[in-house]
């Protein structure tokens, strides 16, 4: 039914918008922004309502710059609902005053308005990535430290001498802006850690960059300001510089080994992954039910996250409350504890640190990977596992 949006709907906007059905919530809503009523659409909206990709929690400024040049809706028509739990998506089929037809959309939650659609996302241009080029040899094997479960790799950075950490949930190699050179152009927005996006990435130049025999040299790798360990901390060795290797972790003795044309035995057990942008993913089994989890060697801790982590919680031993930190500087505070065992296949995992967190990891500056949680030291270093990159595949021996 086509809707005609007349006058002010004074009975509507004045009676409380969780109590009242669908189309008369759309009412209230068309109504404070057709009448370029800020007030009422701000006690509307709820305080962290997304609109477009714009930042959340300032509506006060927000809403007055869109509803300045917003063109009001002569009629509307509610085209499909979807209920997803307590949220109810509505999308619309409207002619502006203008007679141009549009389809914005609302996201009604209980109480509140938690996604307003009525502009598009600003899109901005993201700079290119640049293409990784060097000596890799066919072969290397790479000592490495550990730090607060993590790899760290020996190298030089611009004749300086320090370490990397390996990472694997980075697409690429970033450095730490401290020994980088001549940082140049606009920043990155698609570079996210476990809390949320990285601060200033950009691209600077580098002159002589060495990791065992893998040479780089006079080129732009990607920068960020990060800070020192009580060593010379040059940056992340990300998936660029692995996806041409089948990679060993042999986590016992602290050896990182990349292969081009490995010969290696028959594994207990070999599957193959999904892979979205540089995560690989696979299906792990706890107490009977599947999770979709990517991996993640920069990751110290497995991790799970909300909504699946009340299902996850009661099963944790040696349950705490602790300050997980990313590698984009910030801290969320998580449940942490120890999952007494998962399967793939039949080939058990067992005793496993896992925390519960928010996902704030992104594909690009707006959407999420399509995971259910991450795997990393806990699950790697139970068995000698082989990650082949170019064939999508992960297998385990014993360590």
């Amino acid at each position: 039914m086509l809707r005609k949006i007349i006058g002010l709907l004074a009975i509507t906007a004045l009676s409380p918008l969780y109590a009242q059905t669908i189309p008369a919530r759309v009412d209230t809503l068309i109504a404070a922004i057709n009448t370029k009523n800020v007030p009422r659409l701000l006690e509307l909206l709820d305080d962290s309502c997304t609109i477009a990709n714009l930042p959340k929690g300032q509506n006060a400024l927000i809403i007055p710059a869109i509803l300045q040049k917003y063109i009001p809706i002569e009629s509307y028509q509610i085209v499909n609902q979807q209920v997803t739990g307590n949220l109810t998506k509505v999308q619309l089929k409207v002619k502006y005053q203008d007679q141009k037809e549009g389809h914005p959309y609302f996201v009604f939650g209980s109480n509140k308005v938690k996604e307003l659609g009525i502009i598009k996302p600003i899109v901005r241009q993201e700079p290119a990535l640049p293409t990784l080029t060097g000596i890799f040899p066919k072969k290397l094997s790479l000592p490495f430290n550990m730090k607060s479960g993590l790899i760290y790799i020996e190298a030089t950075l611009n004749g300086q001498k320090g370490y990397f950490m390996l990472d694997s949930g980075c697409p690429v190699i970033l450095l730490n802006r401290k020994y980088a050179t001549k940082t140049e152009g606009n920043t990155f927005e698609s570079f996210s850690g476990l809390n949320g996006a990285m601060k200033d990435v950009r691209l600077s130049e580098v002159t002589k960059l060495q990791i065992g025999s893998i040479e780089i040299n006079s080129t732009k790798l990607v920068s960020s300001p990060m800070q020192d360990l009580e060593f010379p901390f040059l940056g992340l060795i990300g998936y660029d510089l692995l996806k041409e290797y089948v990679v060993t972790f042999d986590y016992p003795n602290r050896l990182l080994t990349l292969e081009k044309n490995p010969n290696l035995s028959k594994p207990l057990l070999s599957i193959p992954f999904k892979q979205e942008r540089h995560i690989p993913i696979i299906t792990l089994t706890i107490q009977q039910k599947t999770y979709q989890l990517g991996i993640d060697c920069g990751a110290n801790a497995n991790v799970m996250y909300q909504p699946y982590a009340s299902e996850i919680s009661t099963l944790l031993t040696d349950v705490m409350k602790e300050s997980v930190n990313g590698a984009e500087g910030n801290t969320q505070e998580s449940i942490t504890g120890y999952l007494p065992e998962a399967q793939i296949n039949t080939l058990p995992f067992k005793d496993m640190f896992t925390a519960l967190t928010e996902n704030k990891i992104r594909m690009d500056a707006s959407h999420q990977l399509p995971i259910q949680g991450l795997l990393g030291t806990p699950f790697l270093q139970l068995y000698k596992t082989v990650i082949n990159f170019p064939a999508k595949t992960i297998a385990f021996y014993h360590n």
